[in-house]
């Protein structure tokens, strides 16, 4: 079992990628309305009452490598 203090920095970690992931939800929220994306390997199904036009590839590819540094993929609809 790991010790507490190991346990408290896995826990600040955690917190801490739920801090980015919100921040990048609303990012991306600003930007294209609505989505699908995966984030480290998680999907997050992420929704609104207006969904977007049908993203073109370019444009899918463009969001994939600027969103790189989070290790995101954008899925479009």
């Amino acid at each position: 079992m790991p010790s507490r203090s190991k346990l408290a920095l896995i826990e600040q970690q955690v917190a801490i990628d739920y801090q980015k992931k919100d921040l990048l939800k609303q990012e991306l929220d600003q930007i294209f309305g609505a989505g699908r994306y995966r984030i480290n390997g998680i999907r997050l199904d992420y929704f609104h009452l207006s969904v977007p036009r049908k993203l073109q590839r370019k444009e899918i590819d463009a969001i994939n490598s600027r969103m790189s540094h989070y290790k995101t993929q954008w899925e479009g609809e």
